[in-house]
């Protein structure tokens, strides 16, 4: 055989040996998405049983006590397996959709080394923005607030930055109204004030953004929330009532100042 044929076959060995070496990187992403589908799948079963069982045993508190704690434990659990199997395939993309399974599905929080292979792997991530927006209520946990600034600061989707400014809006919000704590009026105004300058930042350089799931604008989310931050001062006992129209249940539309004079009851409800 000539030296030519040899390096043929040689370059062609070569290349299948190529082909084979990158099938199990594909293999081994589809695997772990397969794997991470399954967590959410399961938890979502798992969830709706729950729920259901709620309802079922809404008179037996023993019986709501012992469900609760089923389901804690079941949650741990998944979280735990779930968070080990992302440490150990923390550099493949498909790794973020489990980060936001754990974070959004199960409700659970990153620890450091969750949160630098964050940092380190997948802080370019185009659904970035989606896993600051389920961060936005965590404002007991620096880590969380600290990732929502290292977003706005560094991220190169206009978007994804204007979603995490959002989002780090209602992290201060819910900074200024800490659950089962009083704050000083000076340390409160200091978080309302910050949560105000992203909520005005968005409007004014992302108003056209959408939201993660696509169903508002950023624009008037931010409105929403500094009209709330704006009428503070007069939610208070003895205090008239900020200005409120809308529509009933049978679609009229109608405004507060219309029952001035009379008793109203006002019946501030919502679904979560």
């Amino acid at each position: 055989m000539s030296s030519h044929s040899w390096v043929i076959c040689l370059a062609g060995f070569m290349a299948v040996v190529a082909c084979a070496a990158d099938e199990p990187k594909k293999d081994s992403a589809k695997s772990l998405l397969e794997r991470i589908a399954a967590f959410e799948k399961d938890h979502q079963e798992r969830q709706k049983k729950f729920y259901d069982d709620l309802r079922a045993f809404r008179e037996d508190h023993k019986k709501i006590r012992e469900l609760n704690d089923e389901y804690q434990k079941f949650t741990h659990k998944q979280a735990d397996e779930l968070t080990a199997l992302i440490k150990v395939h923390g550099k493949e993309p498909a790794a973020f959709e489990g980060i936001l399974v754990l974070v959004g599905k199960l409700n659970y929080f990153l620890d450091d080394e969750l949160v630098q292979l964050v940092r380190n792997h997948h802080a370019t991530n185009a659904k970035m923005g989606q896993l600051c927006f389920e961060l936005r209520y965590r404002s007991t946990e620096s880590w969380a607030g600290k990732l929502l600034e290292e977003v706005v600061a560094t991220h190169p989707q206009k978007a994804v930055r204007g979603q995490a400014l959002f989002a780090l809006g209602v992290y201060h919000r819910y900074r200024a109204q800490p659950w089962g704590k009083k704050l000083s009026e000076a340390e409160a105004a200091k978080r309302w004030a910050e949560a105000a300058k992203h909520f005005t930042e968005v409007a004014k350089s992302y108003a056209a953004v959408t939201m993660p799931d696509g169903q508002a604008t950023l624009g008037d989310k931010a409105a929403n929330e500094l009209t709330r931050i704006k009428n503070l001062p007069d939610l208070k006992i003895g205090k008239t009532a900020p200005a409120i129209a809308g529509e009933d249940i049978d679609g009229r539309k109608f405004k507060l100042s219309d029952y001035r004079g009379k008793v109203v009851v006002l019946d501030f409800w919502g679904h979560w």
